[in-house]
């Protein structure tokens, strides 16, 4: 097996390496934090050291009666919240901009359910508000609504709401006069609903995502599925329920109180949920705490805006390449300003990052392909050579050595060829995670049946015609093959296995490709036949060179 092939077969794997580490595998931290938090898991019971006091005012006896639930509902110019007396909580969350089909606008919680109900914990034992009927008045711009428990002026619980001109929601929470209380928590066992009418690849694209300890940490549903978290965090910041392109966050706003984080499967609906808890060993008699709640599209630009590190729970790929996805996300947009189509979007992108690359990797590739043409007029030589020294390896190798210096040839300079191949790793998988989960691509379409650019081609179209691309590609630029009646019996060996390998991966990058957004293979399959061109134009000119010095 000669030196090109084994390349070849190295460079395979590390594909496979690649695509299997950041695309297809969930991130392994995430799993770390997952067996961390497990360990550290707080019962409840924990908090009743100091004795049981009673609340002073029992939950119940300060609600309105049941029969009398209402729905409340606020709206701003891009989302509109029904909210329920019944506990103070959120029914449902209506995103105005956003559709899942025809005329039905997404929803975020699933319907008959309602987040952030609201439990007070006591030494022995903690009132759930879930069930209790609240009062509630509503502000004169009916952007906030208060609910309260007891008197309007003097309540036991008061919860208050108030909209920003986005996708945030300001909570506040105040207990009083409920007896000694030693924390509270949030609710999101509702979870977040399906917002996509192809869910596929659900247990990829939903994920559970926490902020704490200045870093953040994604768990995949399938890995949540398998191992829920459950324990306490310090320096909380935000958690997170993600689907593919939406979200409800909560984020801690006034003092950093939230101790305790679950994060687990909701049964009906298979979903992330997730359930925040804020506990205290000492008692207080009144405790009050403030919060975000964002409900709206996991879209980068819209998050960073609500500072602490929020923008983090938007997919832009590994940490070391998010710079990289968010400079490709940025140059997107700027064409689409342009070009209405994302179709036509990417394959101008494809054009004009290979025209910079080739510029970048011309030196390289030249380099390259001159070593190649060298190598093969040196082979007749170089068999000479092993036939003289067969017995004698070591003064083979250096006879080797010697010839190639003679001609000028760098023993690596084969190697060359493979660098412009290694450079577009890094932006595949930037791509990638951009055209799958950025919110712009949602529902791109290009022609024909592509109507969803993040989406795999249903038909398989896009990956045969790119593995067919490659196939064209290697016979098209690989270099002219000497008279076979001339030929070593290594170089007639090299020439099979190379001809061999032009079909073996082409169709691993089908299989690879086959389950990636169409708009990735679209964008590879335009970019190998530009890189193709380019290629073949360089090679021509330094055979014309070559044959003009001889």
């Amino acid at each position: 097996m000669d030196k090109r092939t084994l390349l070849a077969i190295l460079l395979m794997f590390a594909l496979y390496f690649v695509f299997n580490q950041f695309i297809w595998k969930p991130a392994p931290p995430a799993a770390d934090a997952a067996d961390s938090l497990a360990t550290q898991a707080a019962p409840l019971d924990t908090l009743a050291e100091n004795g049981a006091m009673q609340p002073f005012y029992s939950a119940d006896s300060l609600g309105v009666e049941p029969q009398q639930t209402s729905i409340i509902t606020l709206e701003n110019e891009l989302m509109k919240v029904d909210f329920s007396t019944l506990g103070g909580a959120i029914t449902q969350v209506t995103l105005k901009k956003h559709v899942v089909q025809a005329d039905t606008l997404v929803t975020l919680i699933p319907k008959g359910k309602k987040v952030a109900d609201l439990t007070v914990f006591h030494p022995a034992t903690q009132s759930d508000l879930k069930d209790v009927n609240f009062n509630y008045s509503v502000s004169m711009d009916s952007l906030e609504l208060v609910f309260y428990l007891g008197s309007e002026a003097m309540p036991a619980v008061r919860r208050s709401y108030r909209l920003d001109d986005g996708y945030g929601i300001k909570c506040e929470v105040n207990v009083q006069n409920m007896g000694n209380i030693h924390g509270l928590a949030l609710d999101f066992d509702a979870g977040i609903a399906d917002s996509e009418t192809y869910t596929k690849y659900k247990a990829q694209d939903y994920k559970f995502v926490y902020y704490a300890n200045n870093e953040s940490q994604k768990l995949l549903l399938s890995k949540l599925k398998k191992k829920p978290v459950s324990g306490e965090v310090q320096s909380f910041g935000w958690a997170a329920l993600r689907s593919k392109y939406f979200t409800i966050a909560l984020a801690e706003r006034g003092p950093n109180l939230i101790n305790e984080i679950n994060g687990y499967i909701q049964q009906e609906t298979g979903n992330p949920a997730m359930t925040l808890s804020a506990k205290s060993s000492v008692g207080k008699v009144a405790w009050d705490q403030e919060f975000l709640i964002y409900a709206g599209p996991a879209d980068y630009d819209i998050l960073a805006k609500y500072d602490q590190q929020m923008q983090l729970i938007a997919e832009r790929g590994p940490g070391w390449l998010r710079w990289l996805a968010n400079l490709i996300a940025s140059f997107l947009k700027f064409l689409h300003k342009y070009l209405p189509n994302y179709g036509l979007v990417i394959i101008v992108f494809s054009l004009i990052l290979s025209i910079v690359l080739t510029s970048i990797q011309q030196p390289l590739t030249r380099k390259g392909m001159e070593a190649n043409l060298k190598m093969q007029e040196i082979q007749p030589k170089m068999e000479a050579i092993r036939k003289k020294y067969a017995n004698d390896i070591n003064a083979q190798r250096a006879e080797m050595v010697k010839l190639q210096q003679e001609h000028g040839i760098n023993v690596f300079g084969g190697c060359i060829m493979w660098i412009p191949l290694l450079i577009n790793m890094p932006i595949l998988i930037s791509l990638y995670n951009v055209l799958r989960y950025t919110l712009d691509m949602r529902n791109a379409s290009f022609i024909l049946w592509w109507t969803d650019l993040s989406l795999p081609d249903k038909y398989y179209v896009l990956p045969i015609l790119m593995g067919l691309v490659m196939i064209v590609q290697s016979r098209f630029v690989k270099p002219a093959a000497p008279d076979e009646s001339k030929m070593t019996e290594q170089q007639k060996q090299a020439q099979q296995t190379t001809k061999l390998m032009g079909y073996i991966m082409p169709v691993m990058m089908f299989f690879i490709f086959k389950g990636l957004p169409s708009g990735l293979v679209l964008y590879y399959t335009v970019y190998s036949i530009f890189s193709a061109i380019q290629q073949y134009r360089l090679q021509k000119k330094i055979k014309t060179k070559e044959t003009i010095t001889k």
